[in-house]
């Protein structure tokens, strides 16, 4: 059985100290107040997240503590197709 790293979701560089080697898995890394956010800065960070992580085995995208009980659900559901939609283009270029 691997590692698993999770650092803090409020840490904005928390992937740069993470090489994805060692067996290690990282997870935690969007901070849940984001999706109280305005889309355009919701998705800015999600897809900031998903560069850092580029190239990085053993990176697991969600988030840092959970879901706030005020969150809307749409913005929870726009986080999953970013990601989503990130990925399938990162396959579709070779990159995954």
């Amino acid at each position: 059985s691997g590692d698993l790293d999770g650092p803090s979701s409020s840490t904005d560089n928390s992937l740069s100290r993470f090489d994805g080697t060692g067996g290690k898995t990282l997870q935690g890394n969007l901070d849940p107040a984001l999706l109280l956010a305005p889309m355009p800065v919701l998705e800015q960070r999600v897809v900031k997240i998903l560069e850092q992580a580029r190239g990085r085995p053993g990176h697991i995208f969600n988030l840092g503590h959970g879901v706030l009980p005020q969150t809307d659900v749409e913005s929870v559901r726009a986080v999953v197709e970013i990601v989503h939609a990130y990925e399938l283009h990162a396959a579709s270029n070779g990159e995954a």
